[in-house]
């Protein structure tokens, strides 16, 4: 199972967008998404939102964990 850095990588790779798109398009900065993907930071919980529209995902899939299980309880 991947983490939700990589889930965000993958995800923003296959529509083509840059990071500082993303950011721009979430309203953040290239560095959180660098930040994210690299698995050094987690967005904040305000944030999944406006990612998974952005990444036509469910939070759902953003948030899940390692092991398949919901990452927030």
């Amino acid at each position: 199972m991947s983490t939700i850095g990589q889930r965000i990588k993958n995800l923003r790779e296959k529509r083509g967008m840059s990071t500082n798109q993303l950011a721009y398009m979430i309203g953040c900065n290239e560095e959180q998404i660098i930040s994210w993907e690299s698995d050094k930071d987690l967005p904040h919980i305000l944030q999944i939102k406006p990612l998974s529209e952005v990444l036509d995902t469910t939070t759902d899939y953003l948030l899940r964990s390692k092991d398949g299980k919901n990452s927030i309880k």
